[in-house]
């Protein structure tokens, strides 16, 4: 499910994020994954808990 345009998805060799395209936008280095909401997600590196913050490629302004 795309949510703010990306998903978080399982790959080999770990969690990483894809928009619309299926295209990545990190590689997959994450131990868990989350859903975007407001531009954060819950992200889980090394067994530490984040936040990761992201600057959507998808939105662009003009």
């Amino acid at each position: 499910m795309l949510l703010e345009g990306l998903a978080a998805v399982r790959a080999d060799l770990g969690w990483t994020y894809i928009d619309a395209d299926g295209n990545w936008l990190f590689e997959p280095i994450f131990d868990r994954a989350g859903p975007f909401s407001e531009g954060v997600a819950y992200v889980e590196l090394k067994g530490k808990d984040s936040f990761g913050y992201i600057s959507n490629p998808i939105v662009r302004s003009n």
